[in-house]
């Protein structure tokens, strides 16, 4: 059975809710880096790492290849997609999450030498990613979300908003986070349509 789902005695009852999570991790990756990834380090802390996580690592694989290759990748052959696209994929359990999540997933990985790092729990029975490299932050990873990194400084979520505004463009949800006071900011927005390209650059701009 090629296809079927893994299935891993005493575990999956589990760790079922967290596949969906581990692929929209890896889904957000991609395009946040959009780059050639050579090694992928997957954390599981808290009650996730007393189980088996080999099907979570294999879904997380399959949102980060998925979007980029032709093959169709799935739970039983992402890791040897991952091999044949020369993707080192390693595995670490740690106790402790951090924060304070009673279970939390954190993929790394290292684009142009430098980390990036995308992690997400579950909250409220749905999917959250809940920190954007050194910025921790409550995404529900469903529909349009655009993510823009800026100084921060008066009036910047007004303009995006009346950007959005004017090209009709709804805003169902919104968060910032900052690591400093008028220093490096992240703004998250939850959006009912997708972006035209004209609008997009008008925000980027």
């Amino acid at each position: 059975a090629i296809n079927a789902p893994l299935r891993v005695a005493g575990d999956i009852e589990f760790i079922e809710p967290y596949l969906r999570l581990a692929e929209k991790l890896g889904q957000a990756m991609i395009q946040l880096t959009g780059a050639r990834l050579e090694t992928v380090d997957l954390t599981y802390a808290g009650e996730l790492a007393t189980h088996d996580v080999t099907p979570l690592t294999a879904a997380a694989i399959k949102g980060l290849l998925g979007p980029v290759t032709e093959k169709r990748v799935n739970l039983i052959n992402a890791r040897l997609v991952a091999r044949s696209r020369g993707l080192n994929v390693r595995e670490q359990k740690a106790e402790r999450p951090e924060e304070n999540y009673a279970n939390l997933i954190t993929l790394t990985v290292r684009e142009n030498g430098a980390p990036r790092v995308v992690a997400g729990t579950i909250l409220q029975d749905s999917p959250r990613i809940v920190r954007i490299d050194d910025y921790w932050v409550d995404v529900v990873p469903e529909g349009h979300v655009l993510i823009t990194h800026h100084l921060d400084r008066p009036g910047m979520i007004g303009r995006v908003g009346t950007l959005l505004g004017d090209g009709d463009v709804n805003i169902s949800a919104m968060q910032v986070g900052r690591r400093v006071l008028r220093g490096d900011a992240i703004m998250i927005l939850n959006l009912d349509e997708p972006l035209a390209a004209e609008l997009e650059a008008r925000i980027a701009a």
